[in-house]
């Protein structure tokens, strides 16, 4: 198997039987677009759909962007938490909190992933990851 086909066969081992959490370490990580377009869309349907609560790791903030709805910023303490709209509104702020030069992505960034009912946490290790509850 390639490393996107094998990743794929964990997932599905992952969610069977359906869990309450999913915990998610870069899953996108070597992932071609379309691949990461269909691993989104589970996610998505996962937590909105199935209510599964997934917190995920991820350096890809483009991708939390578009998951998140609560992100946690970390750099060896807990830096911001919050909504991911509101956190990962701050832009080049947020990447001064963390050490980070703003010039990788983050500047201008708003909005958050898709609204509605489950719960997802998507974020970035060193500089955000996530958990979200309903509440999310």
């Amino acid at each position: 198997l390639s490393g996107g086909e094998l990743r794929r066969v964990l997932l599905a081992h992952a969610l069977d039987p359906l869990p309450e959490l999913l915990l998610l370490d870069e899953p996108a990580s070597g992932l071609d677009e379309d691949a990461v377009r269909r691993l989104e869309q589970v996610l998505v349907g996962l937590c909105h759909g199935d209510g599964v609560t997934v917190l995920m790791v991820s350096h890809d903030l483009a991708q939390v962007r578009r998951l998140a709805d609560r992100v946690t910023v970390l750099a060896r303490t807990v830096r911001a938490d919050g909504p991911a709209a509101e956190v990962l509104a701050g832009g080049q702020a947020l990447m001064e909190l963390v050490g980070l030069p703003a010039a990788n992505g983050m500047g201008g960034m708003g909005g958050a992933g898709p609204a509605g009912g489950g719960r997802t946490g998507l974020g970035e290790r060193d500089a955000a990851a996530g958990s979200h509850e309903v509440a999310p």
